[in-house]
């Protein structure tokens, strides 16, 4: 078992039982923890269950894309793994309102669920696509994401979760 998260591992992957040792720990039957001062294996064992839990369901970045003067851009953006940096992402804007977010292929583990985005600022919108790249880049994996007024294509701040 590595200390090494299991979203900086090569390749990325979402914490399971194993990276857990099967959270199957016991306490010393003849000397028990103290339930008021020291932790104990039913402690750890529920913790390493409930970070397996959140590890199934939590978005493995998110990225708040804005577009300024024609041009889009990474705003800011967390992300589960310490490896991710902002040049992880690539920001494509191919007309008005229709965005391309990639990143490498082996970034993030595989998307348990499709990414998602909301717009994230006062703007007329009708309407937010998220379309996974269906063949992206050569090593890469993304989405596009289309704002939309109508039929219209209209430039909007979003924020993307990338599951």
């Amino acid at each position: 078992m590595s200390d090494e998260s299991t979203f900086d591992a090569n390749p990325p992957f979402r914490p399971g039982l194993a990276s857990f040792h099967g959270a199957v720990k016991v306490d010393h039957t003849e000397f028990p923890p103290n339930p008021l001062t020291m932790p104990s294996a039913g402690e750890y064992n529920l913790l390493c269950k409930l970070v397996i839990a959140y590890g199934k369901v939590l978005p493995v970045a998110i990225v708040d894309v804005k577009v300024s003067n024609g041009t889009a851009s990474v705003d800011r953006f967390t992300a589960a793994g310490s490896n991710i940096t902002l040049a992880t992402f690539t920001i494509v804007r191919n007309g008005a309102g229709d965005i391309d977010v990639l990143w490498p292929a082996t970034a993030f583990p595989p998307a348990v669920v499709d990414a998602d985005a909301s717009v994230t600022e006062d703007v007329e919108i009708d309407r937010i696509r998220v379309v996974t790249k269906v063949s992206p880049p050569p090593g890469m994996r993304g989405v596009t994401v289309r704002t939309r007024l109508g039929t219209i294509g209209v430039d909007a701040r979003f924020q993307l979760r990338i599951y």
